[in-house]
């Protein structure tokens, strides 16, 4: 017999505590509590005439499937940033209008540098070397 089974066959047939259930089971209190939380959202009686399988899916139901945020044109970003008065920040923002459920701000930048270092992209500066000292 699974845990859950246990935790539900010691809560209706003996209605012990949460307390007991959980040093009876050797798990925590909090898990029993959730346990039982989740046999009542899912409308399970007792007894349960389920197998182990149906009652554990029925209790612990797949997690949603997260949608997958769309990743910003990082070429583009690069040769935007070379413009004036242009900011990361700015570009996150429009990048955010294009996609609401896209990155946030922080993983938009991590993305923007770890492709930079992939690229080896770099910054040549041309400066002109000044007067010799007198």
């Amino acid at each position: 017999m699974s845990k859950v089974k246990e935790i539900l066959r010691l809560k209706f047939d003996a209605g012990l505590s949460l307390r007991d259930i959980a040093a009876s089971c050797n798990c925590g209190k909090s898990t029993v509590d959730d346990v039982l939380r989740r046999a009542q959202n899912a409308k399970i009686s007792w007894p349960c005439d389920l197998n182990d399988k149906e009652l554990l899916s029925l209790i612990y139901p797949p997690a949603e499937v997260r949608k997958v945020a769309a990743e910003p044109d990082l070429n583009y970003i690069f040769s935007e940033m070379k413009r004036k008065h242009v900011t990361l920040m700015l570009l996150w923002e429009e990048y955010k209008r294009d996609n609401p459920d896209g990155l946030m701000y922080t993983q938009f930048c991590e993305r923007y540098r770890s492709f930079k270092k992939t690229n080896q992209i770099s910054c040549i500066l041309n400066i002109k070397p000044e007067s010799q000292c007198r």
